[in-house]
């Protein structure tokens, strides 16, 4: 009986002892994770890039240039369609450059560089400078680098400009 005490009375002091005893191995608190859209809406555009998977990054870029593609067609079948329909007269000319106009526009929307782009905006946000650009003008600075659509000098200067501005 005695030993039974005495067993009790020391797992009661061992579990006493354990509960005021000091852990060993701290629990560190994880870093709050923000989500990637959350990153997207307050600006942080580099942040968002980085967060995404590859998959992620690459439907993005997929996903961008088929929109792009759609809209170049268009645009250009209008152009060709205005530019047929154009009869001599006092609005011919007029007809003409609105036509030659939407032609050109159309060109703004060719993104046919494919997943080089995807490329091209990670090395653009791993510059702290360009977090807060957003995707679209990423894009567009890519396809320019990538097509030599500009000279180093036309990108440096939108690139500048455009970084005055999201600050």
């Amino acid at each position: 009986m005695a030993t039974h005490i005495a067993a009790i009375v020391l797992l009661l002091t061992l579990a006493a002892a354990a509960q005021t005893a000091q852990p060993t191995d701290t629990l560190q608190p994880k870093p709050v994770q923000i989500p990637p859209l959350m990153m997207r809406a307050t600006g942080d555009y580099g942040g968002w890039w980085a967060a995404l998977s590859i998959e992620a990054r690459d439907n993005f870029v997929d996903g961008y240039t088929t929109a792009m593609q759609k809209v170049q067609f268009i645009t250009h079948n209008q152009c060709m369609k205005n530019a047929k329909s154009a009869q001599p007269g006092p609005e011919s000319n007029a007809k003409l450059q609105a036509s030659f106009n939407l032609c050109a526009l159309s060109e703004e929307f060719d993104y046919k560089a494919g997943m080089s782009l995807r490329v091209g905006l990670n090395r653009f946000y791993n510059n702290p400078l360009n977090e807060r650009i957003p995707p679209e003008l990423a894009m567009e600075y890519v396809r320019d680098e990538l097509k030599r659509n500009k000279t180093i000098g036309e990108l440096l200067e939108e690139l500048n400009e455009w970084r005055k501005t999201m600050q």
